[in-house]
């Protein structure tokens, strides 16, 4: 019961092997004796016996299976996972198991046994099966065999006449002979196919991964095609999570819509270049869970050729979204415009030198990042390597994706979704709290109509490893928060606010300075030399000079008359009357007393 393993009483009187059937042991083998059973030689058959009493030694022509092997069979424990595991490991490879009894009560014990010796699982089937008519067990282990084995090594007809209890006929059935003729007019239609069958029938096109099946209905001005995205059937879905749910990405949708822009050139030309524009995503497709199932749309309406060398249509992704969906939402659309032409390598722009004082960043780091901010991304989707980043720029190399279907389309999501990642990474990282809400991809497009209040975008340009020109472009995606916040989270600034007089105050602002008696001797000191200097400077320029009523100085020389006229009448605060008959000598002796 500790180890949780099956275990139940059996209703025996008895414990056979055991030593509990020692007291049988010798009326036993008198019994055989008396009986005269003998047991038959060993055959060299290919077919090959183990025993259970021995730990699986093979019963060959020197293994004696006397009264006295089956009396200690009867005293000892059956070693069956020994004998079993000889059986499968000796001798030739094994393609099945068949249990002969009237119940395989041994497979759950023998198919374990045989898994952990053969290192994998091992057909199984009884021959007969409890509470179940014998001829209905007997054809499904027949069935079992034929299902497994070489058909051409079992004959069901044979089989099928031994349980009917009839000989084998010999002869093949014979063609009747002598049967009137009927007439037949060829020329006549006697059956109608409608066009959608017929062209669901006849159609050449394979399933695409991401479009589906192209609909029987479609048009040269309108294409339609029809999907089922289940995570099961494509695995890499299951690495794109946010808010632990799988989300089909915004890089799917645009992977989509290039695989779509094939079907415009078919018949017109050579694709040159494939441009989407105005493309916005109005809402998320998530998954329920790794079982659930959307059925998708896509289409391609407008269809027009306004240039021998331009297509264009409007491009719509819908999906049912949710279990109980009746009508089909839209998830996303834009405008697609197919270039015709020679295909070029150097088409899009070159590769751009490196922006100087990039800083490298930790892969590890900026992962764990994102998840902090609910984007849960495994597998493929963390792809972004040999980082380097500044605020708003950032530079780093993706591994391509290496999924079952990576080949069959132009740009695979998860290699597109490194692009979407990366203007994340230009515009934030760990610890710099630029982005602290969940953004998510809400538009590209070539002109920019971002409102940053409410989200940030950028602008991407991947290149293929080894190649001087551009492959892809990103203009201006633009990536909205998620929730009705409408962006982020209040920022934590560190501030203060000091209240100061409307007007400078001296007393205030001296309050806490000590003033000490060298200070007082210095204003002294330097009160006795500007009263000199401003005498000076009044008794120098004559009262009816001009200067004294023009000019820049005019303002200085009153300042001067009106504190030398405040000095004779005594009314200074600070001066001395006696400071008026002071002279240059008197003045610097006074500065070289106070050192």
């Amino acid at each position: 019961d500790d180890e949780r393993t099956f275990n139940r009483v059996l209703k025996v009187d008895k414990a056979y092997h055991s030593r509990h059937m020692l007291p049988c042991a010798e009326p036993y083998v008198a019994s055989l004796h008396r009986a005269g059973v003998r047991a038959l030689e060993p055959t060299t058959s290919g077919c090959t016996w183990f025993s259970s009493v021995y730990g699986g030694r093979p019963v060959s022509t020197e293994f004696h299976l006397s009264d006295a092997y089956w009396a200690e069979n009867m005293v000892q424990p059956v070693l069956f996972a020994e004998a079993l595991t000889a059986a499968v490991t000796t001798g030739l490879p094994l393609d099945v198991a068949v249990e002969l009894g009237p119940h395989p009560a041994l497979q759950g014990p023998a198919t374990q046994t045989v898994a952990e010796a053969m290192q994998r699982p091992l057909p199984y089937h009884g021959t007969l099966e409890r509470k179940k008519s014998a001829m209905e067990a007997v054809s499904a282990s027949l069935g079992f065999l034929w299902l497994y084995l070489n058909t051409s090594d079992i004959n069901l007809q044979q089989c099928q006449v031994a349980l009917a209890g009839q000989k084998q006929k010999q002869n093949h059935p014979a063609i009747s002979q002598g049967l009137p003729t009927y007439q037949w007019d060829h020329r006549a239609w006697h059956w109608h196919e409608s066009r959608r069958s017929r062209r669901m029938r006849l159609r050449q096109d394979p399933f695409h991964p991401l479009l589906g099946h192209a609909s029987p209905d479609n048009a040269p001005h309108h294409l339609r095609w029809t999907n089922v995205l289940k995570p099961t059937e494509l695995p890499w879905l299951t690495g794109h999570q946010v808010q632990q749910q799988i989300v089909f990405p915004a890089a799917g949708y645009l992977s989509t819509a290039f695989e779509s822009a094939k079907a415009l050139g078919e018949g017109k030309g050579t694709i040159r270049l494939i441009e989407v524009d105005n493309f916005h995503i109005h809402q998320a497709v998530a998954f329920e869970s790794e079982d659930a199932s959307i059925k998708v749309s896509i289409e391609l309406s407008q269809v027009a050729q306004p240039s021998p060398g331009t297509v264009t249509a409007l491009f719509s992704y819908s999906a049912a979204l949710g279990s109980q969906a009746t009508d089909l939402a839209l998830a996303a659309r834009g405008e697609l415009k197919v270039y015709l032409g020679e295909a070029s390598p150097s088409l899009l722009p070159e590769r751009v030198k490196t922006p100087p004082y990039l800083l490298p960043c930790a892969k590890s780091r900026l992962y764990r990042f994102m998840v902090s901010l609910e984007y849960d991304f495994a597998g493929g989707f963390r792809s972004l390597d040999r980082i380097e980043r500044n605020l708003g720029r950032a530079t780093c190399q993706a591994k391509r994706a290496m999924t079952d279907d990576s080949s069959s389309v132009m740009i695979h999501p998860v290699d597109l979704d490194a692009a979407f990642q990366s203007v994340m990474l230009a515009r934030s990282y760990s610890g710099d709290d630029e982005i602290r809400t969940l953004h998510l991809p809400a538009s590209v497009s070539k002109d920019h109509r971002t409102n940053t209040v409410s989200g940030f975008s950028g602008s991407v340009t991947v290149y293929r490893a080894g190649c001087c020109h551009a492959a892809v472009q990103l203009d201006h995606a633009s990536f909205k928060p998620v929730g009705s916040g409408g962006g982020d989270a209040p920022r934590n600034v560190f501030h203060k606010m000091p209240l100061v007089p409307r007007a400078p105050d001296g007393v205030i602002a001296a309050q806490g300075i000590c003033v000490t008696e060298d200070d007082v001797l210095i204003l002294r000191t330097l009160s006795r030399l500007g009263t000199y200097y401003l005498r000076t400077f009044d008794e120098q320029v004559p009262s009816s000079a001009p200067i004294r009523l023009e000019g820049p100085l005019r303002f200085y020389l009153a300042y001067a008359h009106h504190m030398t006229q405040l000095v004779r009448d005594g009314k200074h605060q600070y001066a001395e009357r006696a400071w008026l008959q002071d002279s240059l000598e008197d003045v610097q002796a006074e500065i070289r007393e106070r050192g």
